[in-house]
C-alpha cells in the first residue's frame, strides 16, 4: 500500500531523516506515481542533498503529466536558481497563460527571468502587478523595488527595498540590495 509508504516517508521526514524519508517515497511511487507522492519524493531528494534524483523525480513527473501546475513551477524554480531564464520564462508563461495573474509569486518568479533576460520594462510591470496582489510580501516588495532601481528608478526602488528590510529584517539580501541602491544615487 502506497498510504503506509507515504505516512513512513512523512513520519522519518518529520525526524530530519530525508534520505531515509525519500527511500519510503520511493517505495510508495513505484506503487503509484501521483502528483502528492512525486512532490514528497521530490522534497526529500532536495533535503537530502540528492539533487540529480530530485530534479529526475520532476522530469518524470513533468513527463507523465505535462499540464502538471505544481510540477511546472519546481521546475522553474530550479531553472531561475541555476540561472537557466528562457526555460525559467517560459515554464511560468506557460502556467500563467493557465492560471492568470493571480499569483503574485509566480508574477514575481516571472518578473526575475524577464529582469535578466534584459527586459527590465517587463519585470517592473510584473513586479508591480505581484506588489498590488502582495504588498506585505517581503520577497515580492524587494524584488519590486529591485527591479524599478535596476530601471533606473533608485529613489523608488529604495523605498520599497526599506520596506522589505522592515518586513524582513532577517533577510540580508534586502539589506544588501538597499546598500547598493542607496550607494548609486
Amino acid at each position: 500500500m502506497p498510504a503506509y509508504a507515504l505516512i513512513a516517508g512523512d513520519l522519518l521526514g518529520a525526524q530530519d531523516r530525508w534520505d531515509q524519508a525519500a527511500e519510503a517515497y520511493r517505495r510508495a511511487a513505484n506503487l503509484e506515481f501521483g502528483e502528492a507522492t512525486a512532490l514528497r519524493l521530490f522534497g526529500a531528494l532536495r533535503r537530502a542533498n540528492r539533487l540529480d534524483e530530485a530534479g529526475s523525480v520532476l522530469d518524470l513527473l513533468g513527463a507523465q503529466h505535462p499540464r502538471n501546475v505544481a510540477a511546472a513551477l519546481l521546475a522553474s524554480d530550479a531553472a531561475l536558481a541555476v540561472g537557466q531564464w528562457r526555460a525559467a520564462e517560459a515554464l511560468l508563461q506557460d502556467v500563467r497563460r493557465r492560471s492568470g495573474d493571480r499569483d503574485a509569486v509566480l508574477l514575481n518568479n516571472l518578473g526575475w527571468a524577464r529582469l535578466n533576460l534584459g527586459q527590465a520594462a517587463q519585470a517592473v510591470g510584473l513586479g508591480q502587478a505581484a506588489y498590488a496582489l502582495a504588498p506585505n510580501n517581503a520577497a515580492v516588495t524587494a524584488s519590486y523595488g529591485w527591479f524599478l532601481a535596476r530601471s533606473g528608478m533608485r529613489e523608488r526602488g529604495a523605498a520599497l527595498l526599506e520596506k522589505a528590510v522592515a518586513l524582513a529584517p532577517d533577510v540580508p539580501v534586502y539589506a544588501t540590495r538597499l546598500a547598493e541602491v542607496r550607494a548609486k544615487r
